[in-house]
């Protein structure tokens, strides 16, 4: 309880509603959401999932999946209630680091998939790069440049 006053002392809740609900706050919730989905699903799924995504352990599975119920558990604490700005600036790097941290996977273990490994990595991505995108903006980051401006 401590963590989540002090950030929320440092950066107040962007976009405050009605009743407290922030664009933001829905975007950190949603962040919990999969996060701990996905979590269960390679915990209680490791010998499944195992074999049908590659050359992919159990052990390593299992263990992402614990380590992704901690953090959807560690966001819930801190930001379930009310949603700092500093907060979804900081989920939205960690998230754009998991973008990043899969693509690697892929360039340097690929091969090691199979198509259907290769697609929930992908697919993962994808939604965990449209999280960091929303609690970037939500969060009072700038949207990124489209280009040269009109003269």
């Amino acid at each position: 309880m401590r963590i989540q006053q002090s950030i929320e002392r440092q950066a107040p809740a962007a976009g405050r509603r009605a009743g407290g609900h922030t664009p933001l706050r829905a975007a950190v919730r949603a962040n919990v959401a999969f996060s701990a989905t996905t979590g269960v699903l390679a915990v209680a799924g490791a010998p499944v999932f195992a074999r049908h995504l590659g050359d992919v352990g159990e052990g390593a599975l299992a263990g992402l999946g614990a380590a992704l119920v901690l953090f959807a558990a560690t966001v819930a604490l801190l930001g379930w209630r009310s949603a700092s700005a500093r907060l979804g600036r900081v989920l939205a790097v960690l998230d754009a680091a998991w973008v990043a941290g899969s693509a690697v996977v892929l360039l340097v273990a690929g091969a090691r998939f199979t198509t259907a490994g290769v697609l929930a990595v992908v697919g993962t991505s994808a939604a965990v790069g449209v999280l960091a995108v929303l609690e970037w903006r939500r969060s009072g980051g700038t949207a990124p440049a489209r280009g040269p401006a009109p003269s």
